[in-house]
């Protein structure tokens, strides 16, 4: 994002709390609570974090790398008991694996404000992470297992950011003995991401759902809906329009093993080809501080594929050397089902440390 693009959302959110920020409370005595600077200072959590990356693979004409990967610094408020404003900007500078060349940016990764009614209830008006599946909001590499995003989310077939308004929250029923958290959100947006955040310049309108039951802490099921339409293209043809789906979950089994699935479907207007992509992993934590992760994907891959089929097996091992130092090493095995797609392999060293 362009720094002058920066200073109005800042501004805009700023406006949103002057406008809609409940008052100072009252005691009973009558007096007003504290409300002021040094309190909101005191609610106010000031972090990031940071990766470096190394690269090689054995495809011709494709050069090793080493890069500072990510840089993200985030401003986290609890303005008060009902507002909350969140605000990350991320420097990337990675390098693109398909022809070794290097770019940099700096945007405004996310940026909105949250308001709380009840643990049902919440509502966050901005920029924010799309609640699609498991992998898209949780975002961050430092808490993903791998390295390499799945099929789905390396192609944005839905944007991992939306612009606009979000209301989510959780129910804690009981299922028979067990303890159940149902979790569901939906969300409206005037485009995928915002201001050249997003390879797709084109997407308008969009909104969508997810709804997920986790009991225990063991099991996970999940489903997520997204749909957006498309501008009309300037020779007056009709523009896309595409609907997604997501069915997710994943278990926690004996021996800390923990098994996970999403399957991604997309239809698409206008005579497009519809696609799916999926991926199954496990996991298994042999130790406090590390894991050995292994993922079998398939999917229609517009980004390395050309649209055409591609499956990749992934093996990870990760090992955590302090809660906020991590490290991964990861080797992937590359197939297309196009006999013009040459096969592959590639590996990848990967350090990010939490600040």
């Amino acid at each position: 994002m362009r720094k002058g693009r920066i200073l109005p959302v800042f501004a805009a959110l700023s406006l949103l709390f002057s406008l809609f920020v409940s008052p100072p409370a009252r005691s009973a005595e009558g007096e007003e609570g504290d409300f002021s600077f040094a309190s909101i200072l005191s609610e106010t959590r000031v972090g990031g974090w940071i990766d470096l990356l190394y690269h090689d693979s054995d495809r011709k004409g494709e050069e090793r790398g080493f890069d500072l990967h990510h840089v993200y610094l985030f401003v986290d408020s609890q303005v008060n008991e009902r507002w909350r404003v969140f605000a990350e900007v991320e420097f990337e500078h990675a390098p693109h694996l398909e022809d070794g060349e290097s770019k940099g940016e700096l945007k405004l990764e996310r940026g909105y404000a949250e308001h709380f009614r009840s643990d049902l209830l919440k509502f966050r008006f901005g920029k924010f992470n799309t609640p699609f599946g498991i992998w898209t909001p949780t975002h961050w590499a430092v808490y993903v297992d791998t390295v390499r995003k799945p099929i789905h989310e390396d192609n944005k077939y839905v944007p991992p950011k939306s612009v606009g308004v979000e209301a989510f929250g959780a129910w804690f029923p009981r299922l028979f003995s067990l303890p159940l958290q149902v979790e569901w959100a939906l969300f409206l947006s005037n485009g995928g991401e915002y201001e050249g955040t997003d390879n797709r310049e084109d997407g308008k309108l969009g909104g969508g759902f997810d709804v997920r039951a986790r009991v225990a802490d063991d099991y996970l099921l999940g489903l997520s809906g997204y749909g957006r339409n498309e501008e009309t293209p300037s020779d007056g043809t009709a523009g896309r329009n595409e609907r997604s789906l997501m069915l997710y979950g994943e278990a926690s089994l004996p021996w800390s093993f923990l098994v996970r699935a999403e399957a991604l479907l997309q239809d698409r207007s206008r005579g497009d080809r519809s696609l799916d992509a999926w991926y199954g992993k496990v996991r298994w934590d042999f130790r406090d501080d590390a894991y050995v992760n292994v993922r079998y994907e398939s999917g229609d891959d517009e980004k390395r594929a050309g649209g055409g089929r591609h499956r990749v097996t992934t093996l990870t091992l990760g090992y955590w050397v302090a809660p906020e130092v991590r490290l991964k090493g990861e080797v992937s095995f590359h197939d297309f089902k196009d006999p013009g797609k040459e096969d592959y392999s590639e590996w990848v060293a990967w350090l990010g440390v939490i600040f």
